[in-house]
């Protein structure tokens, strides 16, 4: 289907399915389908088995009424990693809703990294985000979201529009972990202390087959004094959350918590993408 075909009167309706298997020892991209602007041009193997996956949005930014769908699936014992080449934009909108959604299916023994760059919502902006991780057995994963409320950088403050948002981690059918939340521009949730704390960056970070003690070993490391930090344990699921001024700020923490993590859950070093440092 060509780009022209999925552009309405309401925006870009553009889709993008991927799927994984291992082969010769390695993961690679044996399935890929896509239709409007979101693509993945090519792959990367720059530590051997794992295969490295940048999301191309070519606009750049999701105007209203622009629906941008994902659906990546792992065979058993692939491993991806999933990221983006640069922060998403949302922009602002008169009425119409902009949405992005997100679903991961990993079957057994498989492993997915879901690490995206943040995601920025223009003041005045109507947004709905979702992203479904669904995991089979003893499938593993690394996750992160961030988002920031305006443009901090440029002095714009999130004081219209609205974000539902809804981060979800499953296991063979059972909810490990459900995170929603509705923000509106300019009311008590972005700026009591019981909600944002007038910070206009939140991000959550992920991570399965953790442990209390293994947490107990690396917790110091992972909580800078100088940081609205909240570190917990549900169940195995590693929780991460940060709250502050700076969307690199968030960003440089959760790859230094992915630094600290990846040797120990995953048996391997971290191996930066290429595209963080362009």
């Amino acid at each position: 289907m060509t780009a022209a075909m999925t552009m309405t009167d309401q925006g870009w309706q553009a889709y993008l399915q991927l799927g994984y298997d291992r082969r010769g020892g390695r993961t690679v991209l044996s399935r890929r389908r896509h239709h409007g602007p979101l693509a993945v041009q090519k792959t990367f193997h720059p530590e051997g088995e794992t295969c490295h996956t940048y999301i191309l949005h070519p606009p750049g930014g999701v105007a209203a009424g622009d629906t941008l769908h994902i659906d990546a699936q792992l065979d058993a014992h692939s491993h991806a990693l999933i990221t983006t080449p640069a922060a998403g934009k949302i922009y602002r909108s008169d009425g119409a809703v902009s949405c992005l959604r997100q679903r991961l299916q990993v079957a057994a023994g498989a492993v997915v990294e879901w690490l995206p760059q943040e995601n920025i919502l223009f003041s005045g902006c109507r947004a709905q985000t979702s992203t479904d991780i669904h995991l089979a057995g003893d499938a593993r994963c690394l996750a992160w979201e961030t988002t920031c409320f305006g443009r901090p950088a440029c002095g714009e403050r999130y004081t219209q529009g609205w974000l539902r948002q809804s981060l979800q981690l499953w296991r063979d059918g059972k909810p490990l972990f459900i995170d929603r939340q509705h923000v509106v521009g300019g009311e008590a949730l972005q700026q009591a202390a019981w909600g944002l704390d007038d910070q206009p960056v939140h991000g959550v970070m992920l991570a399965t087959a953790m442990d209390a003690a293994l947490l107990d070993s690396i917790d110091e490391s992972l909580r800078p004094a100088d940081r609205h930090l909240a570190l917990s344990l549900v169940g195995d699921v590693f929780v991460a959350r940060y709250l502050g001024p700076s969307a690199t700020d968030a960003q440089l923490l959760f790859r230094r918590w992915w630094h600290l993590l990846r040797p120990l859950l995953l048996q391997r070093p971290a191996c930066e993408p290429r595209i963080w440092h362009t």
